[in-house]
């Protein structure tokens, strides 16, 4: 299969779905999950509501961050979708949030990437997938260009759960290295345009520590079909993931700082 069916699917779904947050205003009710950046809206539910069932034709299962948030341990294909990825930054009318809806499946402990759309509507910008080989961003093809470490501009994805603080001491320490071992780490708050943003070169890398799936789902897929490297680990809850995005010889290089850290 080269998934461009799915992919068409999956465009018009959430170009449909983008008016709704076009029509948002910054008077609504918020609620916060695992930590005080975990942030859920009245915005998240509809979108993933209106996502869910123009999604029902496809026959496929659906995984949504706010209502249907178990993983689907499936070798057949199935939709991954977090309504507003950047939460936190759409209450503070940031333009930096956006859709993200993703076709994965799951067998023998390994997830494998189908198909993506992410979308950042503040900003019109749409990355999307063809099929599982061809990716495109604002309707011009993708394709990753190499950079070493010392040379590349990165960024850094930081999980919402703090329940850890070992934990989270380490990756503070990791930010810092690979901060000054490189032009510098930025942290934007959405995993999925981060990624997309390294697929597009602007940025050459990025990493995830115990980042959820449905926040990379559709990303990694855009980003693999533009011919990224992507090093990827399933943590004790399968839901969650550790990853490092780039060209070849950045992504080994994090890779190799990563392990030294013992995060991987």
């Amino acid at each position: 299969m080269n998934f461009s069916y799915e992919s068409a699917i999956a465009l018009k779904t959430v170009m449909n779905a983008e008016e709704l947050i076009s029509e948002s205003d910054l008077n609504f009710q918020t609620k916060t999950k695992e930590s005080l950046r975990d942030i859920v809206t009245e915005y998240d539910l509809k979108v993933e509501k209106k996502i869910k069932a123009d999604l029902e034709k496809s026959n496929l299962d659906f995984m949504g961050e706010e209502t249907a948030s178990k993983f689907i341990d499936s070798d057949q294909p199935f939709w991954v979708l977090d309504p507003i990825d950047g939460t936190a930054n759409f209450t503070q009318n940031l333009p930096f949030y956006g859709i993200s809806l993703g076709l994965i499946s799951h067998k023998d402990n390994k997830v494998s990437f189908h198909a993506g759309v992410v979308s950042v509507p503040k900003l019109k910008e749409i990355f999307f997938t063809k099929s599982e080989n061809e990716s495109f961003y604002n309707g011009k093809k993708l394709i990753h260009q190499d950079t070493a470490l010392k040379n590349t501009l990165l960024t850094a994805c930081f999980s919402g759960s703090s329940d850890n603080p070992e934990q989270r001491k380490k990756q503070y320490q990791l930010f810092g290295i690979i901060n000054d071992s490189s032009r510098g780490v930025l942290r934007m708050g959405s995993a999925a345009i981060q990624i997309s943003y390294v697929a597009a070169n602007k940025f050459g890398a990025t990493y995830g520590i115990n980042i959820p799936i449905w926040d990379v789902a559709a990303a990694l897929s855009i980003a693999k079909a533009a011919g990224c490297t992507i090093k990827i680990k399933q943590n004790k809850t399968k839901e969650r993931y550790n990853f490092i995005v780039g060209g070849k010889t950045a992504v080994e290089e994090i890779y190799e700082i990563i392990k030294t850290e013992d995060l991987w």
